[in-house]
């Protein structure tokens, strides 16, 4: 609702080696030798909410730069502050 402030923990159980099938034709061909088989799935997940604010600096949900982790490795959880606004 408009004015809330909104706290969510994200729990990752993913196992900490999923499966990672062959995809030679996931992504095309952009660099001679390279296919998507050598791109390692990541085992992290995080949360990016739209349409509310939040402090990119520990609540967007991507590890960017120099900011501290904002994802969740298998066994962990993360937690996000979001502001949902007002209406005026």
């Amino acid at each position: 609702m408009a004015g809330d402030c909104i706290t969510v923990t994200l729990e990752n159980h993913m196992s900490a080696d999923p499966d990672d099938l062959p995809g030679y034709n996931a992504l095309p061909m952009i660099v001679n030798h390279f296919n998507a088989n050598q791109v390692k799935p990541s085992r992290n997940v995080g949360l990016h909410a739209q349409l509310v604010e939040y402090n990119l600096f520990n609540s967007d949900g991507m590890n960017v730069g120099f900011n501290p982790l904002q994802t969740a490795a298998p066994g962990g959880s993360v937690t996000y502050h979001w502001y949902a606004g007002k209406i005026d």
